[in-house]
């Protein structure tokens, strides 16, 4: 479920809206399962189904759909005539739940578990979705029937982490906001913290020097911290939806930060350094006592190779690198969950 939609479906409460939910994507299409927008009644949107006719046509249903007070399925083939006269030749097709919303009870409470970082998942069914049922990650019932599963069901469809859709039921995973942990707060760091927001991260940038961590030279980050890398790191909340890029000014404090990383829960580390200096880091750590298969799992050198030298240039190849892990493209063993 997209956070940031149903925040605008929280902050707007009261308003006339459509909830477009992309449930099936067959072939070749821009968005996934679960990719979903905000409609209004004068047609202004939050978030995005993929852009292009397809997406004016969904959300063109949609204020339909406001004024009949009617959810409906709406499939978008994206090979027909009008997506080839507009240029768009992905050739999927894409089945999209476009609900009315009449109670939003159910997704501000799904909010209220984002926010306090737990999961859950949503499930209800497309003839009756004013029906829903919440569990919480661990298989309480939050709100709505008993649908029959066991805790171990509900960890299992969250783990997904996608949208499926069953004989016109939905199971959509309730996660925690994918964190993005930038461990120094150099040149490199700068348009990191800032293409990271964009991407629609919770960014924290951290360094143990003041001129380096501040909230003014970091105006796009959510958090800034100023400590000693070691307090930092004592404790911190690292967890499943965490991406960890290390750019701090040596590898001595890299060793340090990844000596209370490691062992913790963590989606993707990425740490800039040459070949031979990042192989000597994980020889040291082999000998204090750390898995070499878990040191393997880093990236590094950080980043997609494509020739990057500016820092602007360095960012964009490690969130590329990052993009991948986080949609399950990514080749590098025990990177993607």
């Amino acid at each position: 479920m997209d956070y940031k939609v149903l925040k605008a479906l929280e902050a707007n409460q009261g308003r006339e809206m459509a909830l477009a939910t992309i449930v099936r994507v067959r072939g070749s299409a821009p968005r996934h399962e679960g990719t979903q927008m905000l409609v209004f009644e004068d047609g202004s949107f939050v978030g995005t189904v993929g852009g292009g006719c397809g997406e004016d046509r969904i959300r063109a249903g949609a204020q339909m759909i406001i004024e009949q007070q009617q959810s409906q399925f709406m499939q978008i083939l994206l090979n027909d005539d009008i997506a080839m006269e507009e240029g768009m030749i992905c050739g999927g097709n894409l089945e999209t739940f476009v609900e009315y919303i009449d109670d939003p009870g159910p997704y501000l409470r799904a909010v209220r578990l984002v926010d306090a970082n737990e999961t859950g998942l949503m499930i209800y069914s497309m003839d009756d979705p004013g029906e829903k049922t919440l569990y919480a990650g661990d298989g309480r019932i939050l709100l709505g029937p008993d649908r029959g599963l066991s805790a171990d069901q509900v960890d299992a469809r969250i783990r997904k982490s996608r949208l499926v859709l069953e004989d016109r039921v939905v199971l959509a995973p309730v996660l925690p906001t994918e964190k993005l942990l930038i461990l120094g707060g150099g040149h490199v760091a700068l348009p990191v913290a800032r293409i990271g927001k964009m991407l629609d991260f919770e960014v924290t940038v951290a360094d143990d020097r003041k001129e380096f961590a501040n909230a003014d030279r970091f105006p796009d980050a959510d958090r800034v911290l100023c400590a000693p890398f070691d307090e930092l790191l004592e404790g911190y909340p690292l967890d499943g939806n965490t991406f960890v890029v290390l750019v701090t000014r040596g590898h001595t404090y890299d060793g340090v930060c990844l000596q209370h990383i490691l062992p913790g829960d963590w989606r993707y580390i990425g740490m800039i350094g040459s070949r031979k200096r990042v192989r000597m880091l994980k020889e040291a750590l082999v000998e204090k006592g750390f898995d070499r298969d878990l040191l393997d799992r880093i990236h590094s050198p950080v980043g997609l190779k494509i020739g990057a030298e500016t820092p602007e240039e360095i960012a964009i190849s490690i969130l590329g690198e990052i993009i991948a892990v986080r949609r399950g493209k990514d080749s590098k063993p025990g990177s993607v969950s």
